[in-house]
């Protein structure tokens, strides 16, 4: 820091003092001469009464969100929503502990869940919520969706029912959805509020989530194993209040805005594309990983799948 800034020792040492005692970042003695710091976001563990939410970039969350906050403010607690670009990023961070609990597409959750040991899968969040729009009057078959996600089998029993097998990806949706948007190829495979938006632009309406994917989940819930096992009663607080509570917070739906560009009204009249009632359990798990192709044992399941 004192090359790249050209800051002076002590200027640093009072910074970094002020900072940790105004709690935003974190240090750590790691040996005897080391010491180590983190923004909060980044800390590698969990803070006492500060949870950290990743999420993407989909209203689907806002009323799990909604949960959260109203939980925490009854109980005293911080919550930080941490939005990710991609699944990629954000089961790294579950895995380095750098996150409480992550809501992530059903795929990236079931794979990471068997080949990682740090997470449990504590429930769905909902199913539907996606759709497939066409451009029409085009040529080329070409669809696009997102990867590691349920797009990818929505996709994949869309190109089936029609023969197709032109696929590609793309790794942002707002940038996805102003692609399709410009007629760059045929069809998309896209999540709310995104969805809601293309609608409102006209383009043509091809396959619900619901006709491919049944009620299968679209993402699902995890929380990290050391956050399961020490705050057991924070966390079934937060899935009861989920389960029960149909009140929308306002910080939520400012967070999706935010992160989706999408207006406030309009996250909210996209919720109505999502069933946040489905049934689900071990049976529902493992039909889920039998559709990627993924045969589970009940033993592993019960490994990494507990519901509350």
């Amino acid at each position: 820091m004192e090359t790249l800034f050209n800051f002076s020792k002590s200027h640093i040492s009072e910074t970094l003092s002020e900072m940790i005692s105004k709690n935003i970042i974190i240090k750590k003695n790691c040996g005897k001469l080391i010491k180590k710091i983190w923004l909060k976001a980044y800390y590698p563990g969990h803070i006492e009464n500060y949870i950290r939410i990743g999420i993407l970039k989909s209203s689907e969350y806002v009323k799990f969100l909604s949960a959260a906050f109203s939980v925490a403010d009854s109980l005293n607690l911080n919550i930080q929503v941490i939005s990710f670009n991609n699944t990629v990023d954000m089961m790294n961070a579950m895995e380095n502990n750098a996150l409480e609990i992550s809501l992530s597409p059903a795929v990236s959750q079931i794979i990471y869940a068997i080949t990682k040991d740090n997470y449990f899968i504590i429930g769905p969040v909902a199913s539907g919520g996606s759709c497939i729009f066409s451009n029409d009057k085009f040529d080329s078959d070409q669809i696009k969706t997102s990867d590691i996600s349920s797009m990818m089998l929505l996709s994949r029993n869309f190109m089936m029912l029609n023969k197709y097998n032109n696929i590609s990806f793309y790794k942002n949706p707002k940038t996805g959805m102003l692609d399709f948007l410009k007629f760059k190829f045929r069809y998309i495979a896209i999540w709310e509020p995104f969805a809601s938006f293309i609608e409102c632009k006209g383009r043509k309406r091809e396959k619900d989530y619901h006709d491919l994917l049944d009620d299968r989940p679209c993402c699902l819930i995890s929380a990290g194993k050391e956050f399961y096992s020490k705050n057991n009663q924070i966390l079934e607080s937060i899935m009861n209040a989920y389960k029960s509570n149909e009140n929308i917070d306002g910080r939520a739906v400012k967070i999706i805005s935010r992160e989706t560009s999408i207006d406030y009204d309009n996250v909210i009249k996209s919720l109505h594309r999502y069933n946040y009632s489905i049934k689900f359990g071990i049976d529902q798990l493992k039909d889920y990983a039998n559709s990627m192709g993924i045969l589970l044992s009940e033993e592993k399941i019960k490994k990494i799948f507990k519901m509350m």
